[in-house]
């Protein structure tokens, strides 16, 4: 009779703290982790000095799946991706026909990107700011 009793106990438990899970409230936005900053917009109908908010891992590319979508025709469907790992940008070229480049730089596997760089995809140049 006690082993019934435990294992009622147990379940009861098990939804208590499921649902306690499923009502904790979750922040409707994420932290910004970062900006990146139009310098030259291409053939973008963005202006000079736009700002693009980062949160954490951002696809970039012409495609409308990325996080952030550049309309150049210089830039690939799936052109990169910058990724924040332990507070430092990483930035990757994703096999795009022109590359990606950092500060004049080609990409090559991945690189680090600070505050200040300037990130070149087709012909659109984009700061990244903190």
């Amino acid at each position: 009779m006690a082993t019934i009793y435990l294992f009622l106990f147990q379940v009861v438990l098990l939804v208590w703290r499921d649902l306690r899970r499923a009502t904790e409230v979750e922040p409707r936005h994420p932290k910004m982790a970062g900006r990146l900053i139009v310098v030259a917009p291409g053939a973008t109908s963005y202006e000079p000095g736009f700002s693009f908010p980062l949160y954490g891992d951002t696809t970039i590319g012409r495609g409308p799946d990325n996080s952030l979508v550049l309309s150049d025709g210089f830039v690939s469907s799936r052109h990169a991706v910058l990724c924040l790992r332990d507070g430092r940008w990483w930035l990757s070229d994703l096999g795009s026909r022109n590359g990606s480049w950092v500060n004049g730089e080609r990409v090559t596997g991945e690189v680090e990107v600070a505050p200040g760089d300037v990130i070149t995809l087709g012909e659109v140049k984009l700061r990244l700011a903190p």
